[in-house]
């Protein structure tokens, strides 16, 4: 570089710099399972029903009877072209049906109602069955109450300032 020419008059145009402006690369992971909350349709859920125990395609058909005599049925591919377009034959298999597979699974759909009120049946059965258990009434009806050694770990609780809550 010659002396008696300053530097900045070498610097490329800011202008310049625009064009060349990369995008910012993706810091986040989305599952190839992943289905956007808004594209089902209101009043259902989506569930992925396992029909194989893995990706060679093993048939685990006892699942998917159960699931399917407990009502779920698969989402047709048509509803979602955008999201799960059709796989051509190219010698691994065919896709010519209306389900949606992913991975040795197939996406189903049930009434979000129904879903619910299994829900409310699975825990009320859940709960019948701890009460039923004598110990968890309490140490006066444990007949080991009086045998099992106590520890004590001192007054180290963990307590929260806030309720977890899980939503589907």
């Amino acid at each position: 570089m010659p002396r008696g020419r300053p530097r900045s008059a070498e610097a490329r145009e800011a202008t310049s710099r625009g064009a060349e402006a990369r995008p910012v690369p993706k810091t986040t992971h989305t599952s190839r399972f992943y289905i956007p909350p808004h594209v089902i349709p209101k009043g259902m859920t989506y569930a992925w029903v396992a029909v194989a125990f893995d990706n060679a395609g093993t048939p685990n058909s006892d699942n998917w009877r159960n699931k399917y005599r407990a009502g779920w049925r698969p989402v047709p591919r048509t509803r979602h072209p955008d999201l799960f377009p059709p796989v051509p034959n190219i010698g691994f298999g065919d896709d010519s049906d209306d389900m949606i597979k992913e991975g040795g699974q197939v996406l189903c759909e049930k009434s979000t109602r129904d879903v619910n009120a299994a829900k409310a049946e699975n825990e009320r059965k859940s709960l019948e069955q701890m009460n039923g258990i004598s110990w968890t009434q309490g140490a006066a009806q444990n007949p080991f109450a009086q045998t099992m050694p106590r520890v004590d770990y001192g007054s180290s609780k963990t307590e929260f300032a806030h309720a977890a809550e899980f939503k589907e």
